[in-house]
């Protein structure tokens, strides 16, 4: 059963920490497309085949591929109901409404570990686990 909000906030900010761990997607596109190509395919998987089904998967071009309409497809659902961003490092993060609306309460005003936060997923998922 999902917790309400108000649940989450009144927790302690050990399991409020905890919850953003278990509920917030970090995953590098590379590995995502990694899995789906080892799903349809035996061949080895090289940087370079990485790096052309990125290319490929952000064309428009019509094709029967089984591995681009999967990332395709996982790009679409992944995301749906989910505020995304960009890490600068290139790591892509989906966060849900409700724990970005955690998020902002519990770094109000935090500015500098918000952008330690930008930085990379190391330096993210550090501050999710209370490490900072």
């Amino acid at each position: 059963m999902a917790k309400k909000f108000k649940d989450i906030y009144t927790a302690s900010s050990e399991d409020r920490e905890q919850q953003l761990l278990d509920s917030i997607e970090v995953s590098l596109p590379e590995e995502r497309i990694a899995e789906c190509i080892s799903r349809h395919s035996d061949v080895e998987i090289t940087d370079k085949l990485i790096e052309e089904y990125i290319n490929k998967a952000s064309t428009t071009d019509f094709n029967i591929d089984p591995i681009l309409t999967e990332i395709k497809l996982r790009s679409i659902n992944e995301f749906r109901n989910k505020l995304d961003y960009v890490l600068k490092d290139g790591t892509k993060i989906a966060i849900s409404e409700k724990n970005q609306i955690l998020l902002n309460s519990l770094l109000k005003g935090k500015d500098e570990i918000v952008s330690h936060m930008s930085e990379n997923k190391q330096n993210f998922m550090e501050v999710l686990k209370g490490v900072y």
